[in-house]
């Protein structure tokens, strides 16, 4: 389920810059998460919390090797 989360971050990543870009804006990562569905939002909080685990392993990892 991680790669599938990860792979939904992208997917509201790239779709936001395409929308951005559209309207002439200079595309950034910020999703704004009043403008999803009930259902995209669970999935983008699922996927953030993915990423935040990941964040604390790998600091945990370097903590121990760098010591």
């Amino acid at each position: 389920c991680n790669r599938e989360n990860f792979d939904f971050l992208g997917l509201f990543r790239i779709r936001n810059a395409i929308s951005q870009m559209r309207k002439g804006i200079e595309p950034d990562n910020y999703i704004d998460p009043r403008s999803l569905t009930n259902r995209e939002q669970s999935l983008l909080r699922e996927a953030l919390v993915m990423v935040s685990r990941l964040q604390n392993i790998t600091g945990k990892h370097f903590r121990y090797y760098l010591g």
